[in-house]
């Protein structure tokens, strides 16, 4: 870890977690810049996951690129409160089974992850309004 970057008062948390995970991380990552950072994990939850599930068939991408690494979450609407939302959470699953990613049900998303999962300096992607 680079040690200069970590040290360094002038750069928000955030920039520093982006300068010192960056792909060569050669240097001070500032907003503006284009930044390929590793993801480490990727959720999303039955409100949002379902959309991005969609937008995945139309592209026609035939598998995802790291299963262990994305979680889909169904904390919204669980258990479902109609056949609308059953059906997306029937969606959801439908897609674990074809990819093999994780699905977690009955749970809050962002606790979830929090203390199961994720780990200071980790870059995660979340399919969530907030």
């Amino acid at each position: 870890m680079r040690q200069d970057i970590v040290n360094d008062n002038s750069l928000t948390f955030a920039e520093k977690i982006i300068s010192v995970r960056a792909d060569g991380a050669e240097k001070i990552h500032r907003p503006g810049d284009i930044t390929v950072l590793p993801v480490d994990l990727a959720m999303a939850q039955d409100s949002t996951g379902p959309l991005a599930i969609k937008v995945f068939g139309e592209m026609g991408v035939p598998r995802v690129w790291d299963q262990s690494k994305i979680h889909l979450v169904i904390d919204h609407s669980f258990p479902a409160p109609d056949e609308k939302v059953a059906n997306l959470h029937h969606l959801m699953r439908e897609f674990v089974k074809k990819y093999g990613v994780r699905l977690v049900e009955g749970s809050i998303s962002h606790q979830h992850l929090l203390e199961n999962h994720v780990v200071p300096g980790m870059v995660l992607f979340g399919a969530d309004s907030h």
